[in-house]
């Protein structure tokens, strides 16, 4: 039977606008950056061991657009703008991380057993419908990353999630 193992985590606090990742990551606490790096050293070592794989799906996530005078139409092409963004920027930092730590991927930026799956959902899920602060705000403006591994040690929980703010 297949190890299958899952973590997720939800780094939210991203500033109105604010779409780069490791600027986000800036402002992290040295454990909470440490678990970002741990877990891209984790899918990487995907590519040392026989029979394993990692999948990692990154979603971008979008507060609502509130700007007075936007017709719906460009209130959501604002919050998928700023959602792909995000889990673009986030892309590319797991991808050069996990480079580090399984050598660059093909021609075509692909590993044989790590997948990369970025998504972007605009304000679609929004963790609060009805944001009445900004803190509220900030949640709902976040990269989530799930990570699956394959044959790989475990996680310490069988499904872990943690909120990194």
């Amino acid at each position: 039977m297949a190890n299958w193992n899952e973590a997720v985590i939800l780094l939210t606090g991203y500033a109105s606008g604010e779409t780069d990742f490791a600027t986000r990551c800036g402002r992290l606490s040295a454990a909470d950056m440490q678990t970002l790096e741990q877990l891209a050293v984790r899918i990487g070592s995907a590519m040392n061991e026989q029979q394993s794989m990692a999948v990692l799906l990154l979603e971008g996530h979008s507060d609502r657009q509130d700007l007075p005078g936007m017709t719906t139409e460009q209130r959501r092409a604002s919050e998928l703008d700023a959602s792909t963004k995000r889990v673009a920027s986030a892309y590319q930092w797991f991808q050069a991380r996990i480079a580090d730590a399984a050598g660059p991927p093909d021609c075509q930026d692909q590993w044989s057993r790590i997948l990369l799956v970025p998504n972007a959902f605009g304000a679609a899920t929004l963790i609060n419908a009805s944001p009445t602060s900004e803190q509220q705000r900030l949640q709902n403006r976040r990269v989530a990353l799930t990570v699956r591994t394959l044959n790989l040690s475990t996680f310490p929980e069988p499904v872990e999630t943690q909120s990194i703010d």
